[in-house]
């Protein structure tokens, strides 16, 4: 069984900082040093296991100075303990201050294409599955992963693009569905030119039903764009910190 829990207090610091969230799972046993989840005078807190004899143990704060433990209050009986840390979810963190004010317009200009090209893609997923398999000369399974790809490049670029708060690693991740999702446009539009398929007729092409050649040429823009774009958004401000 596995228990989430976020961290009130700094009793655990350096360990553990204020609105961490934690996992923890129930053990048979638990070892000394061991950081655990413990109910205590019907209250959770998060210590460190000090000691064990028996069916008893010490907890103890990381951060002596500031923490309420069995200095206080003695042993507890190990069955108190709900589970011991399993790992530490990244912490939502603010995104990199802009070096310029036009690069949030621009950011969430961009927003708004993607989420209407996700929309588009969506809604016309029966057509354009077939017709991708159809254009690059795949099967269906094949299209349908490759076309789910570029959707879900599409939604996932969304947070980064309104600079939404999150952690180190979900910037990482949208930060690169902004530039994957074109990439994947260019490169069945790439694919689907060496297999000398013709084009004539499909400037017509609704925007959720194939993939036209104006349609190639705008991702391939925005992708070149949105590379640099993305170096550019991650600037820091040069002044920050200072007034």
């Amino acid at each position: 069984m596995f228990l989430i829990r976020r961290v009130n207090g700094g009793s655990m610091s350096p360990t553990l900082s204020p609105n961490d969230v934690v996992i923890f799972a129930q053990k048979e046993k638990y070892a000394a040093n061991e950081v655990v989840l413990v109910k205590f005078r019907g209250r959770e807190v998060i210590k460190r296991i000090g000691s064990i004899k028996g069916d008893r143990c010490t907890i103890v704060g990381d951060n002596s100075l500031n923490s309420y433990d069995s200095r206080h209050y003695g042993t507890i009986s190990q069955s108190a303990i709900l589970g011991v840390v399993m790992m530490k979810l990244p912490v939502a963190i603010e995104p990199p201050r802009l070096h310029n004010k036009f690069a949030l317009i621009i950011s969430r200009s961009f927003a708004v294409l993607y989420m209407t090209l996700a929309v588009v893609h969506l809604f016309r997923i029966d057509l354009l599955i077939p017709y991708v398999a159809s254009r690059l000369g795949l099967s269906i399974y094949a299209a349908s992963l490759l076309v789910v790809l570029v959707v879900v490049s599409e939604v996932f670029a969304i947070p980064y693009l309104l600079r939404m708060k999150l952690s180190w690693l979900g910037h990482v991740v949208s930060g690169g569905m902004v530039v994957a999702a074109p990439a994947l446009w260019v490169f069945m539009v790439f694919k689907s030119e060496i297999a000398e398929f013709s084009i004539a007729g499909e400037i017509a092409t609704p925007l959720g039903g194939g993939i036209t050649y104006p349609l190639s040429i705008v991702w391939l823009l925005a992708a070149v764009a949105m590379v640099a774009s993305l170096r550019y958004f991650s600037l820091f401000d040069k002044k920050r910190g200072k007034k």
